[in-house]
């Protein structure tokens, strides 16, 4: 993953942002000036700051972080923050110059990855016991089977993981996604390959438009999809409750969307900003009492259940 440069708009903030990547053409996330951040232990690159130049609102130009109160628009320190002819065009430059290759590296580590196949090899190594961690988790035999979901005993991480590919559109895999069984404190997911942005993983990955249930996690999806039960829906898992743009724009042919976050995401602003950047035209929000795998797996929500919440979904 190679780092880009700060977009010119946010040049006032140079030197303060750092680990910058560009999630699409009008959005670019590094850490905060105020609250800082580092590497996740997955070697994901710090994102909590958002930077953005076509922004709605107040600002067309704005920066905000997901962990603290941080903001910042052009001005708001009463500084000239509009950049030199030089400036932006040397900037321009090395924009060009890092977006190229990065987008090369990411290329060449799934075409390595997918070479590799090792989520064959994972799934190659499931036995009884570790099937029953995946039927614990809610997941019958066949939809484990279907999606190649593996175990490693042999982890880089001292602690043996439970293992999904995430699959994308055509059946591509873009990575492997390793849930610890012994997490240490330092979280709990690890991928395969690093350098690849992080992407939703699709429950059907022939399906490529229609309505879609929009939920956050990889398990929680494959869970809603086993009980839904049904044909005529795609289901999705976000990587995290606030995902990048760019992982927004595999969703863009589907309509509607039912959005089912966890429940803290209603208590901050993460909601309401999936749904901008979704489109709130196209959006219907489910809101559960609780996370969605656990309801079902408590035999709290059945199918039945799980798509009356679905006709009753609000407008966003």
């Amino acid at each position: 993953m190679r780092e880009t440069t700060i977009p010119i708009e946010f040049m006032p903030l140079d030197g303060q942002v750092h680990y910058i990547q560009k999630k699409r053409h009008d959005e670019y996330s590094g850490t905060c000036p105020g609250c800082g951040g580092t590497v996740h232990q997955s070697g994901e690159w710090p994102d909590r700051f958002t930077m953005l130049t076509n922004a709605k609102g107040n600002h067309k130009i704005y920066g905000f972080c997901r962990k603290c109160d941080y903001d910042w628009w052009p001005g708001k320190h009463n500084t000239d923050w509009r950049p030199s002819a030089e400036e932006i065009a040397a900037q321009a430059k090395r924009a060009e110059i890092a977006l190229r290759e990065s987008i090369e590296q990411a290329e060449q580590a799934i075409e390595s990855l997918q070479d590799a196949r090792k989520w064959i090899e994972y799934h190659q190594r499931l036995d009884m016991q570790s099937r029953m961690i995946w039927n614990y988790r809610g997941l019958n035999d066949f939809f484990i089977d279907w999606w190649k979901l593996g175990y490693s005993q042999s982890s880089c991480w001292n602690s043996p993981t439970i293992t999904m590919p995430i699959w994308g559109h055509d059946w591509e895999v873009t990575n492997i996604k390793h849930r610890l069984l012994e997490p240490n404190g330092k979280g709990k997911y690890r991928y395969e390959t690093s350098g690849i942005p992080a992407s939703a993983f699709f429950c059907d990955p022939d399906r490529t438009s229609g309505p879609l249930f929009l939920a956050e996690g990889e398990i929680k999806a494959m869970v809603t999809f086993q009980t839904l039960d049904t044909p005529t829906i795609q289901v999705a898992g976000l990587p995290s409750k606030l995902p990048s743009g760019n992982q927004l724009d595999s969703l863009k042919d589907y309509d509607p969307i039912y959005l089912c976050p966890d429940p803290d995401a209603f208590r901050d602003a993460s909601v309401g900003r999936i749904c901008d950047m979704l489109g709130r035209e196209r959006v219907r929000v489910v809101q559960l009492p609780d996370k969605i795998d656990d309801l079902i797996n408590a035999k709290l929500i059945d199918k039945s259940g799980l798509r009356r919440y679905v006709r009753h979904a609000v407008m966003a």
